[in-house]
């Protein structure tokens, strides 16, 4: 009458092999402590956007009101206190006049 519990196995969904993605490999795990948000790939893209914005002469102030937020938000991602998602990354690089799979291709180069 009583059905037996089925053993719970657990997969690893992110081992793709020759895959450039690293999300999860026996190669590369970062401990629990270590976040994206502070890894280096992160801190290039970041960098990567503060120049181009820096470098076309826009302020942060400025930037804000482009994609529809406070200086306070674009401050916070240019620091790393704040992530940033793929739309959004996308809304910046049209606020700044950067074709957005240009600005990715580029970030690729650089991660190589």
């Amino acid at each position: 009458m009583y059905k037996k519990k089925a053993k719970q196995t657990n997969i690893r969904i992110w081992n793709i092999p020759n895959s450039n993605l690293n999300l999860h490999n026996n190669q590369n795990e970062q401990s629990m402590e270590q976040k994206s948000i502070h890894s280096e790939n992160y801190r290039i893209v970041i960098q990567n956007l503060r120049n181009i914005r820096e470098s076309k002469g826009i302020t942060q102030a400025q930037l804000a009101k482009k994609i529809g937020c406070n200086q306070t938000v674009v401050s916070k991602i240019e620091t790393m206190e704040r992530r940033i998602d793929i739309i959004e990354l996308r809304s910046i690089c049209h606020s700044l006049d950067v074709d957005f799979i240009e600005f990715i291709t580029n970030i690729e180069k650089k991660l190589i």
